[in-house]
């Protein structure tokens, strides 16, 4: 079984456009700190970022191979077949999906969810809130998912739907078709609906950012392997942060009411 990290990232970010070059914290961007800490970390495994293949993405091409990874370009509105080509391009039959705007990535839960996903032979694997919610979908930005190479194949054979540029979601919609591991999120953040570390918008980036810097003072030798706890801890002890990020989140459900 090889199982390879594949990172999805693009330049035309609708709410903020280029913002995963734009540096956030020490002159690095998101792109630099997220290949950073996976490429040191997560189990060895390798490292694919997957992009459109329009102009505007040359510039985060050559900056994901710079940063070690390999890079794969593909439909820019179809992002499923963009992981499945690139699954098969460097030879993947296990995907761990990343998404590119999530530079605080927990990467110790990454490495669990690989190893249980491979032991138990799931065709996906995924963590969720205590609700049942998958993470992926929450504002959380601090997990990965784990999905087979055969599953993202099955799903672009049901055809056009939401699937083609969320990826996972026909799988994990359809669990009596598929091998399904649900696997509660770590006891720190299972019940944390108020915690939005995605970065969407330019309000979302400048919140990280001051987190990025403050953390750095706090544990200037801790940013590759960051222990969730810790972090929560952290966060707590900053309730403007928490409050920012309150507001980012009904403001993010209010667009897609609206």
């Amino acid at each position: 079984m090889t199982t390879g990290i594949i990172i999805q990232a693009r330049m035309e970010s609708t709410r903020m456009p280029g913002k995963v070059l734009r540096p956030i914290h020490a002159g690095r961007s998101i792109l630099d700190l997220m290949l950073s800490r996976l490429t040191r970390n997560a189990l060895g495994l390798r490292v694919c970022v997957a992009t459109p293949d329009t102009p505007a993405n040359d510039d985060l091409t050559e900056a994901a191979e710079a940063g070690g990874a390999v890079v794969y370009r593909g439909n820019s509105h179809d992002v499923l077949h963009r992981f499945i080509g690139a699954a098969e391009t460097f030879g993947f039959d296990h995907v761990v999906r990343v998404c590119g705007d999530n530079p605080l990535l927990d990467i110790a839960a990454l490495e669990k969810l690989v190893e249980r996903g491979k032991e138990l032979k799931a065709d996906y694997a995924g963590y969720v809130m205590s609700n049942g919610q998958p993470c992926i979908r929450s504002h959380a930005g601090l997990f990965a998912e784990f999905v087979a190479l055969d599953a993202l194949r099955r799903s672009a054979e049901a055809g056009p739907g939401p699937h083609l540029e969320h990826v996972t979601s026909y799988v994990y919609t359809k669990c009596s078709q598929f091998n399904i591991l649900e696997v509660n999120a770590p006891r720190p953040v299972r019940e944390r609906y108020d915690l939005r570390l995605t970065v969407d918008t330019p309000e979302d980036f400048a919140l990280m950012g001051t987190l990025l810097d403050e953390w750095s003072i706090a544990h200037p030798h801790d940013l590759d392997r960051i222990d969730l706890k810790e972090l929560i801890r952290f966060l707590d002890a900053r309730p403007r942060m928490i409050a920012t990020m309150r507001e980012q989140i009904a403001r993010s459900i209010n667009r897609k009411v609206a």
